[in-house]
């Protein structure tokens, strides 16, 4: 569903860009932290691989191309190291 998370750096700004591909049957432009499907995105960081912080910024939705929709997060570099997207499925309903 989710292709893997580039990662881009802008030395003159100190940002950091993360961007990944998603089916874009999934995406909702209006609320891109939430999938149609009632899945949830995050964005985390962390300097220790130990204690993760979300980044609390909802991605930007880009193009589609070939079905597939790009968004991105610009994040300020500090001392950041290491970055993961996490995707918490829906609950079903009984």
């Amino acid at each position: 569903v989710v292709d893997p998370l580039e990662i881009s750096y802008d030395a003159s700004a100190g940002d950091y860009t993360l961007s990944f591909k998603i089916n874009s049957i999934l995406v909702d432009a209006s609320d891109p932290d939430t999938l149609r499907d009632d899945s949830t995105l995050d964005l985390v960081s962390t300097t220790d691989l130990s204690t993760f912080t979300s980044l609390s910024a909802t991605p930007t939705v880009g193009a589609t191309s070939d079905g597939r929709t790009t968004m991105s997060h610009t994040d300020s570099a500090g001392t950041k190291c290491f970055y993961r997207l996490d995707i918490t499925p829906s609950t079903p309903s009984p």
